[in-house]
């Protein structure tokens, strides 16, 4: 049985009244699934928002992807580096 005023636990939304932003109450929630069946099942209950998580570093002055990766290099070193095997080339001089 519930004991909040909403159903679903910690996994609960509201609009908030004065910026009409929606708000998670207990903190953002994120749904993994990579089963085809389970993600058309919990789609008939809600409307889901995408979400991408990218994490930035500031490197010398400039925003780069971390972990490292061909984009990270080539921002840091102005290269235009496109397939692993140019990088393995890179990384042997």
């Amino acid at each position: 049985i519930e004991k909040r005023h909403h159903i679903g636990g910690n996994c609960y939304d509201y609009v908030d009244a004065d910026t009409n932003i929606l708000v998670n109450l207990f903190g953002a929630h994120l749904f993994h699934t990579r089963h085809e069946r389970v993600w058309e099942y919990v789609q008939k209950f809600a409307e889901w928002v995408s979400y991408e998580h990218k994490v930035l570093g500031k490197v010398n002055g400039k925003i780069v992807p971390i972990p490292v990766n061909i984009d990270t290099v080539n921002a840091l070193f102005d290269l235009d580096i496109r397939t692993t095997e140019e990088m393995d080339v890179w990384l042997k001089k």
